[in-house]
């Protein structure tokens, strides 16, 4: 390294600058804890001051945790279910792994601030840090760690792909209009295949502008004539059309039945936990809506009769998908509830958890980190089936802590009975077994339902997004709502 750093020196003069990405500390989770061959401090010391020497500009610290790649500069998914996880099942102890350096009480952020403030400390050019260094959630440890030179500039990406402008809206204090990273590592899951894309789940245009969702490009197209926009439903989909649809300058209505907008947001933020920040996600929408002037009615069905009273010009149907419950002998019990309904459940022991997509994994962290509960999944699809849409490096560690704790999932199974204490199930062998079951929760796969919009027919423009167009994650409900908008009136 020190001999590229000198070839370019050379080359190029010394006012070309050159930047040193590496790892000062680095750390084994494939088999935590056999670091014999990994990175210690003392020697990322050493060598930080080896580069300065040879001629360079400036330094940029991460690290590298083998066999979790992307834990290695987003240290926000060694928190995933829980602090420290490897996604092997084991979990780090802060004070011992990574030379006891990686702070880990922020939820991953600024994880990796104490170690490059040792690497500063015996250097003089410039070092900087990545690791989910995200001002918006912690703007007085990054602002302070810059002021008093502990470190002297910041790295970031996924903030910046959720919202471009995020350091303009901090600065000019318009904190609660930035578009707020999740931390879900949506956009770390292309695949070398590319059979998955990158996307992010709050910003609908990464990878889609200039492709044909959004030929327009990032920017909105203003509409040649303002429209009458309803939009029916008030979670992410709904409240994404509508934004984006009065921005370009439509009036809009957003009709929401319940007494509140964000939809199954609230359920996910939830189970989930703070993790992912899906309720600041809610405000922000919420916040964007009042910023567009768009005007909210809650507690406020709309079917067809009421779009013809009311005769807009376009109408975005962003009504959910239909669940379905299990229906077998027994499901009608006390303690078989669906999923959108488990806050009405007292949970005993052991909980059955019908269905394996990414709702009922969420569903499984949930009941064991948060609740305690012991639990086995029960589904009628493979073992790629489990989970799916999820981000694959989340989806990865979920899997592997919950299974560490002793989750059971049976594949290609399915429930054939529901007693008081326990439930029958056909295994993928043919097999009959019995499982103890104080609960059985019903987390099917959802069906579009698009009843509405064909009942409204072909009088005026309406559009299908979310989940009554296609059942799908947060991502897939944002760029639904997003793309409707920019085809009214276009």
């Amino acid at each position: 390294v020190t001999e590229m750093i000198e070839g370019i020196r050379a080359a190029c003069g010394e006012d070309f600058i050159i930047q040193v990405l590496y790892s000062p500390v680095e750390e084994n989770l494939l088999d935590l804890g056999n670091n014999s061959a990994c990175m210690k401090l003392e020697e990322g010391i050493a060598m930080a001051k080896l580069f300065e020497q040879a001629g360079a500009s400036s330094l940029h610290v991460r690290s590298s945790m083998y066999g979790n790649h992307a834990a290695g500069f987003m240290q926000d998914l060694t928190h995933v279910p829980v602090p420290g996880h490897t996604s092997f099942g084991t979990v780090m102890d802060y004070s011992q792994h990574m030379d006891g350096m990686l702070n880990g009480q922020w939820d991953g952020t600024a994880g990796l601030l104490n170690i490059a403030t040792e690497i500063k400390k015996n250097v003089s050019i410039p070092v900087g840090v990545v690791g989910c260094m995200d001002p918006r959630l912690a703007p007085d440890l990054v602002n302070n760690a810059i002021a008093d030179g502990d470190v002297d500039f910041v790295l970031m990406t996924r903030p910046l792909l959720a919202d471009p402008a995020l350091p303009n809206k901090l600065k000019e204090g318009r904190h609660d209009e930035v578009a707020p990273c999740a931390h879900c590592l949506t956009c770390f899951d292309r695949t070398l295949d590319g059979s998955r894309n990158l996307y992010c789940r709050v910003n609908a245009t990464i990878t889609r502008a200039y492709d044909e969702d959004m030929p327009e490009g990032t920017d909105l197209v203003p509409a040649v004539e303002s429209k009458n926009v309803m939009v029916i439903g008030g979670g992410p989909s709904g409240m994404e059309a509508a934004r984006v649809a009065a921005l370009r300058g439509h009036t809009v209505t957003l009709y929401e039945k319940s007494g509140s907008t964000g939809g199954k947001l609230s359920f996910a933020a939830a189970v989930k936990g703070p993790h992912e920040k899906i309720a600041d996600h809610a405000a922000y929408l919420k916040r964007q809506l009042e910023l567009a002037s768009v005007e909210v009615v809650t507690g406020q069905e709309a079917d067809a009769a009421f779009v013809e009273e009311k005769a807009p010009d376009a109408v975005v149907v962003a009504t959910g998908g239909r669940r379905t419950m299990i229906d077998i002998p027994g499901s009608d019990r006390a303690q078989v509830c669906s999923i959108q309904d488990y806050a009405s459940q007292d949970f005993g022991d052991h909980v059955v958890v019908v269905g394996a997509n990414l709702q009922a994994v969420d569903f499984a962290v949930y009941l064991m980190r948060d609740l305690g509960k012991k639990v086995t999944i029960v589904h009628d699809g493979t073992e790629e089936d489990i989970s799916a849409g999820a981000p694959l490096y989340p989806r990865a560690s979920n899997l592997a802590w919950i299974r560490a704790k002793g989750c059971q999932i049976y594949n290609e199974s399915r429930l054939t009975e529901i007693t008081d204490s326990s439930v029958t199930i056909v295994t993928s062998y043919g097999t009959e077994e019995t499982i103890d079951a104080d609960n059985v929760v019903s987390c099917i796969n959802m069906l579009p339902d698009d009843s509405l919009a064909a009942a409204l027919g072909d009088a005026r423009q309406v559009i299908v997004v979310g989940d009554a167009m296609e059942p799908g994650t947060i991502c897939h409900a944002i760029a639904t709502g997003n793309i409707a908008a920019r085809q009214i009136a276009p």
